[in-house]
């Protein structure tokens, strides 16, 4: 039997270990009365999974990276409240916070209208390297948003990317007959595509509303719509679970089979036996056993 088949199972089993501990904390960043986190955090919790619930608007602050960095999964929610999120620290900079979360090997799942907005102002924007949206959120461009770009129509549904990682996932529509202020953009090379906005004779079908990043050690999955607002309750929570199963299951290591060819070394090559297994993880943190 190869090292690579006696080692793969040994990860897995480690990684399976963890997800039964899989924990989340549901910041809700939005000051309106509609208790729209309320029904996105109750869905989690119908999914069988058990959140810590962080109001950033009461705190009048962001989380910080040490306290994220005690969760498996941080969701954050921003509804449709475009002014003054905690997201951009409320006064439209970069949170560091978050940055700080993420480059420690964060997974986070940003979900909600007019993060952008609130940032950005209106579209189109054009991002750069350095900037948050581009480095973290995975995105060059914000194009448009429903309502504002498509003659004051709305977007009557979201479809899953034909592309998309997640498997599972289900085509969304509204309580209301369209939903206003979503967002479309245009993912960096080699960032997934999720979700596309539809609609038969929609003039902005396929615009991309939902991204996938996989980035050093960290995973951003964006939402550019409020995934409360779905017509029921059952059609939120089926993806909910979708989301949430393969956020839980990810893993760098177990997905890319730590890049054995690559990232594997045995030495010395040939030996009579003793030998030494070094695992290089990162640029500068090398395991050898």
């Amino acid at each position: 039997m190869s090292l690579r088949a006696l080692l793969l199972p040994m990860v897995m089993a480690f990684a399976f270990n963890l997800q039964a501990q899989f924990s989340i904390l549901f910041v809700d960043d939005t000051e309106d009365n509609f208790e729209n986190a309320e029904r996105f955090n109750q869905s989690v919790l119908d999914a069988g999974y058990t959140t810590t619930y962080y109001d950033a608007e009461i705190e009048g602050a962001s989380p910080t990276a040490l306290y994220m960095e005690e969760f498996d999964l941080v969701i954050w929610h921003t509804a449709g409240d475009g002014a003054g999120l905690q997201f951009w620290n409320a006064d439209d900079t970069d949170n560091q916070e978050i940055v700080s979360f993420l480059e420690s090997g964060g997974k986070l799942w940003v979900v909600g209208l007019d993060f952008l907005f609130d940032r950005y102002g209106a579209s189109p924007v054009i991002f750069e390297p350095g900037d948050f949206a581009f480095n973290y959120l995975g995105i060059e461009s914000y194009n448009v948003q429903s309502q504002s770009d498509d003659g004051g129509l709305g977007v009557p549904s979201v479809a899953p990317d034909e592309n998309s990682p997640i498997p599972n996932l289900n085509s969304l529509n509204w309580e209301f007959e369209t939903l206003w202020w979503v967002d479309g953009v245009t993912p960096r090379e080699g960032v997934a595509p999720v979700y596309r906005m539809s609609g038969e004779d929609y003039p902005l079908a396929d615009e991309i509303c939902g991204t996938y990043r996989i980035g050093q050690g960290y995973v951003v999955l964006a939402y550019y719509f409020d995934i409360s607002v779905t017509e029921t309750a059952d059609m939120r929570l089926e993806n909910v679970e979708a989301a949430l199963a393969f956020l839980e299951n990810i893993n760098l290591s177990v997905e890319d089979e730590f890049n054995f060819a690559e990232n594997l070394k045995i030495y010395p090559n040939p030996n009579r036996g003793n030998f030494t297994l070094e695992f290089n993880l990162s640029e500068n943190q090398p395991i050898s056993a």
